[in-house]
């Protein structure tokens, strides 16, 4: 449900973040970019920063504090609105990076990165999947076993079948990629202006630098996004909901108020649907072992930062722009028989609300910089 920002949540002692926000409401209420951008006529048609509103624009910078999973992580975005000052069209360009990491799956064959989640099973592998249950934690999200692995096993060793008998479903499944924009690529979207604001966005790695604090080269050994930290095995239905940020993993907590490591408890913007396409209220992830290897969960740092960005989007509209943009897009290639103006970038639109990934885990380089900037 998109939401108009709150009242400011910071007290005049938390200097940087009520400042921050106090710049988020006054741009929520600009009708129009049009009177603080230099040269309007001059903007590139494919300037994204510019064909969403002011009000998106800022409840998407707002909720980006609101939502930050940490106190560092809040400081960094807080110092990047402070620093642009009155100067609007940067706020739209910064606006414009808070989910930039997420998006289709890439077009490499997730097979070819993730060759062990499909290979037929060892006898290792064959007396740990002895349960349904252990059968289970293969798959992301609905608990369905793959149906590649499930005819791997039966051809494997008949003295299995009984167990697999017992697998009411199994479904064609593939690779979520959390992060799922290429690291080392540009974001484009802005005006010249921004661009000279904002000299630090030249790849989406920098922009995890610089406004979250995360090495993501510490993260993703070069860069690579086919590394199982960055990866889940899902159903297509939960894959295309956990790309377009209608689901999330946020860290579940037990009765005693610790978090379970491993263990999440799955978010929606639309719980109904979560339930009639029989995704999970948690999920639990596990370390296993191949070929001697061993081969960790998804990173709970970028899990953090997929939440966020989805609970960003859905609150500050961006989300909704996102879907309708699609839509364009799909009428230029002939999709749907609505109009758009063809001059409209389509590339570059599926872009704009895939930028709300910038979201904010901390980093000490946010702290630095802050630290200067007093």
């Amino acid at each position: 449900m998109v939401e108009a920002l709150p009242s400011n949540p910071y007290s005049a002692s938390e200097r940087s973040w009520h400042a921050a926000y106090e710049r988020c409401l006054e741009l929520e209420r600009i009708p129009s970019w049009a009177p603080h951008i230099n040269d309007p006529d001059e903007a590139p048609s494919d300037a994204l920063t510019l064909q969403t509103s002011p009000e998106v624009a800022a409840r998407t910078l707002g909720y980006a504090l609101i939502e930050a999973p940490t106190d560092v992580g809040r400081s960094c975005v807080a110092w990047e609105i402070n620093n642009c000052g009155d100067d609007f069209e940067a706020l739209a360009g910064l606006a414009h990076h808070p989910h930039m990491s997420n998006g289709p799956t890439p077009s490499v064959s997730p097979a070819d990165g993730f060759p062990d989640l499909y290979e037929e099973p060892s006898e290792v592998d064959q007396d740990a999947w002895g349960t349904p249950h252990d059968l289970k934690e293969k798959v992301f999200f609905t608990g369905l076993l793959d149906v590649r692995f499930f005819r791997a096993v039966r051809a494997k060793r008949t003295s299995v079948t009984y167990n697999l008998n017992r697998v009411t479903r199994v479904a064609h499944t593939d690779v979520a990629h959390i992060v799922s924009q290429p690291l080392s690529e540009g974001t484009g979207g802005l005006t010249d202006t921004a661009q000279r604001k904002l000299p630090w966005v030249f790849s989406i790695a920098s922009i995890f630098d610089r406004l979250m604090g995360i090495k993501i080269r510490e993260l993703l050994s070069n860069l690579d996004l086919h590394n199982p930290i960055n990866a889940v095995l899902a159903e297509m239905s939960a894959h295309i909901e956990f790309d377009l940020l209608g689901i999330w993993l946020t860290p579940a907590w037990d009765a005693h108020g610790q978090v379970i490591p491993d263990t999440y408890d799955v978010g929606a913007t639309d719980p109904d649907a979560r339930r009639l396409m029989h995704i999970h209220d948690r999920v639990t992830f596990r370390t296993y072992r191949r070929d001697g290897v061993e081969v960790l969960p998804p990173s709970p740092i970028l899990l953090a930062l997929h939440a966020t960005s989805a609970r960003v989007a859905y609150r500050s509209g961006a989300r909704e722009l996102l879907e309708e943009l699609d839509k364009d897009t799909e009428s230029m290639m002939g999709l749907s028989g609505s109009s758009v103006d063809p001059s409209f970038n389509a590339t570059g639109a599926a872009e704009l609300v895939r930028a709300l990934h910038k979201v904010q885990i901390g980093g000490q380089a946010c702290i630095r910089r802050r630290s200067e900037a007093l």
